[in-house]
């Protein structure tokens, strides 16, 4: 081949890199686990923290090309340090920090000069400090700050939806949080406990067509719905936009669970561990925008040829301080399923003569309606279920294999930790590790589980779902309703999502539908899972002021009809 071939040739790949290259962004997410040393000072912490983001900052330019970074809620902080707050100039200045190393405090500089040296976008989150000059009032937010690849401020969104935090304060105003890149994608905002709401995430989607979204959380999981990388996955899913997940990395406390996902098309990479550590999800992804459609939900990502990378940073400081539980194991919240209406699956009548002396292997299926308050729920399961002679130990906290599952519904409001509450329907497959409703939403290895037995004699070994289906009449006044689903992780990893491909879900105007296209062995829960915005608010279901407005209400009748009673006697 002479050279003026072979020059044309690596002239047309050099055009097809470049064309590859236009059409998609390099994007790294950062879990981390702050170092904490309660020894020294909150902003010398801090400052460790910095440290160990630009080893990351520089580690993700250098070997990933990242065009934008992202690190977790309270990452600078960590949860056990004294708080600090820091001014963040106000982004129309177009302030440029690393030009102002006496004006601004330290870490903000460092970080700005690290965009900068990179030529990446980043996006840390702090503690913020702002003087209301016409209040004559200091506020404190929970606050995300965006530099630009010039290390300029470009955006500062304050979290609206406040999980506790005392001493800050909510955005005053609402002002919802996003930026434009250079590469042409528009970037929406959320922290943590806002991604529950309405507000930002959806507001931004529907309103302002955002199609991309960075989420920064300090996530403390909760079974059987909420967990980290389960509720990045319905949200992405159901809003069907692309989602940067950044979680903060402490398992002991709940805190783990970060991802990448886009929208309908699934979850690209993703990872809630047992273990303490910190660690980079890197994925190259499409850079189009519209990715919703105008009627209805399209996604128009396709997975193929997309780059995912999961590295492991060992090197990284973090002084591990006072943990309150092991530090391989994930501690969860639970979900108050006490008020669910509930059914127990169960071996079908007539099971027993299918064992024999080393057990059996028994196929049966489920047709039931299930309701509460205004939503039925129809479940259609097919299952397959391995009874052995001999039990074996349970070594995984998201093994529900030898144990128990209930259908599940749910109308009503829900509360959050008490700081909110918020309206809820759901139609699921939950797990239990006995045969008590309160034994639901709990870990597999709890102390309390119990594996399921039958006749006394044989263990069950293995629960397959050769078939799931589950439709309800879901509200569509003001919801926001989505697949909701977790199966078993490997390692140390706890749980693992449904991929696109091995599920179906639809929404008509009558009834919204969830169906698994391949069998499972390894369901932690099936759900379809739907916020009713409308209820936000209220009262929640099974509170004792629920209780007590019942009770009043009874008693309010029983005296106005006493009352009527004796008037009448009185007349007569």
């Amino acid at each position: 081949m002479d050279s003026l071939h072979v020059y044309i040739l690596g002239l047309l790949f050099t055009c097809q890199v470049i064309q590859g290259a236009d059409d998609t962004y390099s994007a790294v997410v950062v879990e981390y686990s702050p170092a904490t040393d309660p020894s020294v000072d909150a902003d010398t912490n801090i400052l460790n923290n910095v440290a160990n983001y630009v080893q990351f900052i520089d580690k993700a330019a250098t070997d990933m090309m990242a065009d934008i970074i992202v690190f977790p809620e309270i990452g600078l902080k960590g949860y056990y340090n004294q708080p600090a707050y820091m001014e963040v100039p106000d982004p129309k200045d177009e302030v440029v920090l690393c030009a102002h190393n006496t004006t601004y405090e330290a870490p903000l500089v460092q970080l700005s000069c690290a965009a900068r040296a990179t030529s990446t976008y980043l996006v840390i989150n702090l503690g913020e400090r702002f003087y209301n000059t016409s209040l004559e009032r200091t506020f404190f937010f929970n606050t995300d700050v965006v530099f630009d690849r010039s290390g300029v401020v470009i955006a500062r969104y304050r979290k609206i939806h406040l999980f506790g935090e005392k001493g800050r304060s909510p955005s005053p105003d609402g002002e919802l949080g996003f930026f434009d890149t250079d590469f042409g994608v528009r970037f929406g905002l959320m922290i943590c406990f806002d991604i529950v709401f309405q507000d930002p995430g959806l507001v931004l989607a529907e309103t302002y067509n955002v199609s991309h979204f960075i989420f920064t959380s300090g996530w403390f999981s909760e079974m059987p719905f909420l967990s980290a990388i389960q509720e990045q996955h319905y949200w992405s899913y159901t809003v069907d936009a692309v989602l940067l997940a950044a979680g903060y990395n402490l398992p002991s406390v709940g805190s783990t669970g970060s991802g990448i996902y886009m929208g309908r098309q699934g979850p690209v990479a993703y990872k809630m561990t047992e273990t303490r550590g910190s660690f980079m999800i890197h994925a190259n992804l499409p850079k189009q925008t519209n990715l919703r459609g105008t009627s209805g939900f399209k996604g128009v990502f396709s997975l193929e040829g997309t780059v995912t990378e999961i590295l492991q940073m060992p090197g990284v400081s973090n002084t591990i301080i006072q943990e309150p539980r092991s530090p391989s194991q994930i501690k969860m919240k639970r979900d108050f399923l006490d008020v669910y209406t509930t059914e127990q699956i169960t071996l079908p009548a007539g099971s027993n003569g299918l064992f024999n002396e080393s057990g059996a292997t028994v196929h049966f299926n489920i047709d039931n309606q299930i309701c509460q308050n205004s939503l039925c729920c129809n479940f259609s399961v097919g299952i397959t279920t391995v009874f052995s002679n001999s039990g074996q130990n349970v070594t995984r906290g998201d093994d529900y294999s030898q144990l128990y599952y209930r259908l599940a519904v749910f109308d009503g409001v829900r509360n959050y930790d008490d700081f909110a509450t918020g309206g809820l329907q759901t139609c699921a497959i939950i797990p239990c590790v006995n045969t008590n409703i309160q034994s639901c939403g709990l870990r597999s290895d709890d102390p309390s589980a119990i594996p399921n037995t039958h006749l006394g004699t044989f263990y069950q070994t293995e629960f397959i779902f050769t078939s799931i289906s589950i439709a309800g009449n879901f509200s569509s006044n003001n919801s926001f309703v989505g697949p909701n689903a977790l199966l078993q992780g490997t390692g140390d990893d706890f749980g693992s999502l449904l991929l696109s491909k091995e599920f179906s879900f639809n929404i008509s105007n009558d009834l919204t539908s969830f169906q698994t296209l391949t069998p499972i062995q390894d369901l932690v829960v099936a759900s379809v899972y739907g916020r009713i915005f409308s209820r936000d608010g209220q009262i929640y279901t099974g509170s004792p002021k629920e209780r007590s407005s019942g009770f009043n209400a009874y008693v309010d009748i029983f005296l106005l009809v006493t009352a009527l009673i004796m008037l009448t006697y009185s007349l007569t």
